[in-house]
């Protein structure tokens, strides 16, 4: 945690402010990144405007989304010729204040608020200066040769990667390592060994990382390893070579991406390989691919449509989990395992298609879809788990399946249940295995 240069604490509110090196803090708020702070305003109260609290406002930019929030404290803002009840949070900005009847109270305020004000800018300044220098040391376009690849970063922000000749196709960063021991005992007599953790990797492209807007990955390359690409967040777009075979995990997680296409040779998506990349409204999978991991895409809150290719035999957990724009999704006949949470909390799912010859479908996979009231469960379908369709309210499943207060919740007096109807097709279906 960074240490704390600036701390105030209102005490008519019981709200506070933090300032660290790389954040403000507003309470138990979200915390704002410096960085992303573009401007600061501050009003002092007046003495004629002492009912009416004095404010500091952070204008900021690619921040994250800041909670609606009114803490109702009583007093009065009035900022921008609007008035506010308390302190009050809204995406892009925030507005502190400091408000007291006292005598002299609003002139404490004011010297707070001011102070206040005067570290963020001076971190504003010093930051500024930083970047200003970080921006002259790069260079743009030159060839950087790394073991098995080489890569260039231009002035469009496209970050292009290719393979070495005589390369293995993976792209390998150095490892960030560090060297641990442990003892073993062998026929009573004690061992000290030594092994190397691994604690992460060096990205070569470190310092361009503000700046980097597209990459693209030349053919030969096969692997994509884990985080290569995690928290880039001015990434939108990313172009795969035809001859890549496995992305890792967290390999995207965090970033900025909009749109991506998963070459046809992807055989393997690992876990959280997309998780919170929340600006992602469009993918296509590979035709390839046997399974997707878990966390692959929770949190992509932006992500409309996807379409799962044949071949996909297994949806592990919480793959989709918080995907709150996803409205379709088409599941392909060779799924067989849903497994627990894969589409948890999908508020905008409203219907889906459960292909036969799905067998298991896990704890809380459709819990909380509250868009989707009905719900079809083939008769190829041996396991539901607790709460998997809680949210449903109307249901057909197989005749098999008995333990319905789990299933649907013990409010399922209210829903509408009915079994299926045996079919020709179940009945083979069952005969064969």
């Amino acid at each position: 945690m960074s240490e704390i240069i600036y701390n105030f604490q209102d005490g008519h509110t019981g709200s506070s402010i933090s300032i660290t090196g790389d954040e403000i803090v507003i309470t138990d708020c979200v915390g704002i990144p410096v960085s992303s702070v573009q401007e600061v305003i501050c009003h002092p109260i007046t003495a004629n405007e002492r009912g009416l609290g004095g404010w500091v406002k952070f204008v900021t930019r690619n921040s994250p989304e800041l909670p609606e929030k009114n803490y109702n404290t009583g007093w009065e803002i009035k900022c921008d010729n609007e008035v506010y009840t308390g302190l009050f949070l809204a995406k892009g900005n925030v507005f502190w204040y400091g408000c007291d009847y006292s005598a002299d109270g609003w002139k404490k305020a004011n010297a707070d608020m001011e102070k206040m004000a005067g570290v963020v800018k001076e971190m504003l300044a010093y930051k500024e200066n930083e970047e200003q220098q970080k921006e002259s040391r790069l260079v743009y376009g030159e060839k950087h040769r790394e073991d098995g690849f080489e890569w260039s970063v231009d002035k469009n922000g496209v970050l292009s990667i290719t393979a070495s000749e005589g390369g293995d196709g993976r792209l390998s960063p150095r490892r960030i390592t560090e060297t641990v021991t442990h003892s073993e005992t062998d026929n009573g007599e004690e061992y000290i060994k030594e092994r190397e953790r691994i604690l992460g990797y060096e990205i070569p492209w470190k310092e361009y990382t503000e700046s980097i807007s597209q990459v693209q990955i030349g053919e030969g390359i096969r692997t994509i390893p884990d985080e290569l690409f995690a928290s880039l967040g001015t990434l939108k777009k990313a172009v795969l070579p035809s001859t890549l075979e496995k992305i890792g995990v967290s390999a995207f997680a965090y970033s900025g991406l909009e749109e991506i296409m998963i070459p046809e040779n992807v055989k393997t998506i690992e876990n959280k390989a997309f998780e919170f990349c929340r600006s992602l409204r469009s993918i296509r999978l590979s035709v390839s691919l046997s399974g997707l991991g878990n966390y692959t895409f929770h949190g992509c809150e932006a992500l409309r449509e996807i379409n799962i290719p044949e071949g996909v035999h297994i949806i592990w957990d919480r793959t989709f989990w918080g995907c709150r724009a996803l409205k379709k999704v088409s599941l392909p006949d060779s799924l067989k395992i849903i497994r627990e949470c894969a589409f948890l909390e999908c508020k905008a799912l409203s219907e889906i298609v459960l292909p036969e010859g799905l067998e298991e479908i896990g704890e809380g996979a459709f819990s909380g879809c509250d868009s989707l009231k009905s719900i079809s469960v083939p008769d190829t379908v041996k396991k539901l788990g607790s709460h998997a369709l809680i949210s449903c309210e109307e249901a057909v499943i197989p005749r098999h399946i008995t333990n319905l207060d789990e299933v649907f919740g013990f409010a399922r007096s209210d829903k509408r249940i009915r079994y299926r109807k045996k079919s020709l097709f179940s009945f083979l279906f069952r005969k064969n295995n």
